[in-house]
C-alpha cells in the first residue's frame, strides 16, 4: 500500500466522489455513505494506511465491504473503479461549478 495518501487527502477524495454522485442524481443514501466514510477517515488518530494494512478497514464506522474496497484502491492507486466510471460521464470540474453559490448539484447536471 502506498503511504503517500494522508487521511485528509483520502477523505477529500471520498467527499468529491459523494458530490459527483449527487450531480449524477444517484441515491442520496449512497452519497451519504461516502460522506460518512470520509468523516470517519478524517477523524482517525492513526493513518488509514496502517488500518488497511492490518485488514481492519471494515471495523471503522461507515465502512463496509464495498467502501473498504474503494479505500484500499485509493490507497494503492489513487482512484477506484466507481469513481473512474463516474468521472467519464461527469468530469470533476463540475464540482467547482457546483460550489458556486446558487448553483447546486442538480443545476450542473
Amino acid at each position: 500500500m502506498s503511504a503517500g495518501l494522508s487521511n485528509s487527502r483520502l477523505a477529500e477524495r471520498l467527499d468529491r466522489h459523494a458530490r459527483l454522485l449527487e450531480i449524477a442524481g444517484e441515491s442520496a443514501f449512497r452519497a451519504r455513505s461516502y460522506l460518512r466514510a470520509a468523516e470517519t477517515v478524517r477523524e482517525l488518530d492513526v493513518p488509514v494506511n496502517e488500518i488497511a494494512r492490518d485488514g481492519l478497514l471494515r471495523t471503522l464506522p461507515g465502512v463496509g465491504e464495498a467502501m473498504a474496497g474503494a479505500i484500499t484502491s485509493l490507497l494503492e492507486t489513487g482512484s477506484f473503479a466507481g469513481h473512474d466510471e463516474l468521472t467519464q460521464q461527469f468530469p470533476e470540474s463540475l464540482l467547482d461549478l457546483a460550489s458556486v453559490p446558487g448553483i447546486g448539484p442538480k443545476s450542473v447536471n
